[in-house]
Order: structure tokens, then C-alpha cells, then sequence
């Protein structure tokens, strides 16, 4: 079951849960945007095929925003914005700001400024910060659902055809960790 949390002409955008793949790979898996494919097209009564573009990813055993475009058009668009974001050379860009302290944790709010793979995990594995259940990077233990602790909550865009300033935000998943962060954090 997935969770629309915006829909227009152009783009949908759904909180992924984490174990989720954003697009096929090589484990068979089958991927969220086939469920949202199913969904648009039981949703809109369609016939054939439903065209539904990847506009960006985010990993496995995260959760958080994912955004598709329900047109190539407004692929076109969001792909650009996209990549204009991107640093062209190697350099990999964060901000992050620590929000509330936890009883073993911390809650940091991070913006990347490029957008490399695993950029965010890689990069708060070097700080020493490894995120809760990413054994890959550093954790001492993984989560017993296999997810980590790395929630993708809020994006801001500019609608790649009304030009307005779009937010989407993601409510964190149910669980102590995320449950012991402030309601106004947790919406």
C-alpha cells in the first residue's frame, strides 16, 4: 500500500517506506514505482500502459519523500533542476544542524547541497556519526527490520510547469526512535 502524500497532472510523490525499492534492480524485487503505476492506473480506469518517470532515489532501508513525474514533460523539467543542484566535480556538499539531543542519539536535520550516492551516509560515517542500523557505514548493529535511521521528510521544488514553490513532508515511520522526537518534528 502506498502513501500519496501529493498528486497533481504532472507529479506524485509518496512516502517510501524503508525496504523499498525506488526502481528495479538486480535483486527482482519489485519496485514502489510499480505499485504506483497500478495505483494511477486502477485510480484514472487506464487501459494501457501508465507512464511514470524516476526523478530521484533514495536507498533501500531509507525512508522518506520520493517524487515521480507522471509526464515526460515534466520529467524533462525536474530532471533539470535536478541535475543543476548537482556539483559537477567531486566534491560532495551537507549542512546539518543537530535538533535534540536523545537518550544514545542524535536528531540532525541535513541538507544536502549535491547529490552523490550515499552521499549522507558516507559522510556522517567519516564525522564519526554513523546513522542508527547502517551497519554499511559504520553502525554496531543493525535494525531488526533492516532499516536505518535516515528519513528523506521534507523537499522543496519549483513545479516544473505552474512554476509554484511546492513542500512535501513525509511523516516519520512508527517507531521508538523516530516516536521520541517532538510532534512538531514527527509531522
Amino acid at each position: 500500500m502506498i502513501k500519496v502524500l501529493y498528486e497533481d497532472n504532472h507529479l506524485i510523490a509518496v512516502n517510501k517506506k524503508s525496504g523499498d525499492i525506488s526502481q528495479g534492480d538486480k535483486t527482482g524485487d519489485p519496485p514502489i514505482s510499480d505499485a504506483i503505476k497500478l495505483y494511477l492506473k486502477k485510480k484514472y480506469n487506464k487501459s494501457g500502459n501508465v507512464f511514470l518517470g524516476t526523478i530521484h532515489r533514495i536507498d533501500r532501508p531509507t525512508s522518506g519523500v520520493l517524487i515521480f513525474s507522471k509526464t515526460s514533460k515534466a520529467l524533462t523539467r525536474m530532471n533539470k533542476a535536478f541535475v543543476s543542484k548537482k556539483n559537477t566535480d567531486k566534491e560532495c556538499v551537507l549542512e546539518y544542524e543537530t535538533i535534540k539531543k536523545l537518550n544514545n542519539y542524535y536528531l540532525l536535520e541535513i541538507k544536502p547541497l549535491t547529490g552523490r550516492h550515499h552521499q549522507i551516509r558516507v559522510q556522517l560515517s567519516h564525522i564519526g556519526c554513523p546513522i542508527k542500523g547502517d551497519v554499511k557505514y559504520g553502525a554496531r548493529r543493525s535494525n531488526t527490520d533492516l532499516s536505518i535511521h535516515l528519513h528523506a521528510r521534507k523537499i522543496e521544488f519549483l513545479h516544473p510547469v505552474t512554476k509554484e514553490n511546492i513542500e512535501i513532508k513525509a511523516p516519520t515511520p512508527n517507531d521508538s526512535i523516530w516516536n521520541s522526537i517532538s510532534e512538531d518534528q514527527h509531522q
